[in-house]
């Protein structure tokens, strides 16, 4: 698992389901931002991305110009703030052919 706090408050966790609290290499989660909960509600903007073909295992995690920016061997990714209901998006980083 890895955590990274953004600079608008979030808190990101990698290959943990912080709600379930246990290890998930495919899940993203994410904490509302205000007051810090893992559980997503409809008051909150907490939530998590799970993708069955990815495992998330970053070896560094950075924010540029708003989005959050993961990398790891074979894989880079970003995720972008698209407001409620999803909050965050994922958009996987390819090179240029």
């Amino acid at each position: 698992m890895k955590l990274f706090e953004a600079f608008d408050g979030y808190i990101f966790s990698f290959g943990f389901d912080m709600v379930q609290r246990k290890p998930d290499p495919h899940r993203i989660c994410w904490c509302d931002p205000n007051d810090r909960s893992w559980s997503p509600r409809p008051t909150n903007l907490a939530g998590s991305i799970f993708c069955e073909m990815l495992t998330f295992q970053p070896e560094f995690v950075r924010q540029v110009s708003g989005c959050v920016v993961a990398y790891q061997p074979g894989l880079c990714f970003e995720l972008y703030n698209v407001g409620p209901p999803d909050v965050w998006r994922l958009h996987p980083l390819r090179a240029e052919d």
